[in-house]
């Protein structure tokens, strides 16, 4: 069993559980939404530890580096310390445009008070 910590608590990993799943489990309210490293809504950076090469699939180069992993899919094989990516998922904005494209689709244009980060995640 490995532990995690994550902002200041020890967090026990299960044999074979992903850092989500622990994470989930000790009650941290982490971003995530497939569990299966698709979306990369649940990107973390690891601070100490081995990230294991699975649960950096698909990332850029540089974003390995500095230690981005997606927990959902990350079955630590050693003690890790994480940090959370930011508060992407949550910004001020407002809508500065709308264009219907088709019948049924409609293209938004979104202005932010502040710059996101987006990435891509390949599976």
């Amino acid at each position: 069993m490995s532990t995690v910590q994550f902002e200041g608590r020890s967090i026990p990993v299960a044999a074979g559980a992903t850092v989500l799943e622990a994470l989930l489990a000790g009650g941290i309210e982490a971003t995530h939404s497939c569990k299966a490293g698709a979306c990369g809504s649940c990107m973390m950076r690891a601070t100490e530890g081995a990230i294991p090469a699975r649960a950096q699939s698909g990332l850029k180069d540089s974003w390995k580096a500095q230690g981005y992993f997606l927990p959902c899919v990350c079955v630590p094989e050693s003690d890790l310390s994480i940090a959370a990516v930011g508060s992407d998922a949550q910004r001020a904005a407002s809508i500065a445009g709308l264009e219907r494209l088709s019948a049924d689709v409609i293209r938004v244009r979104i202005l932010c008070e502040e710059p996101m980060l987006f990435h891509r995640v390949s599976s």
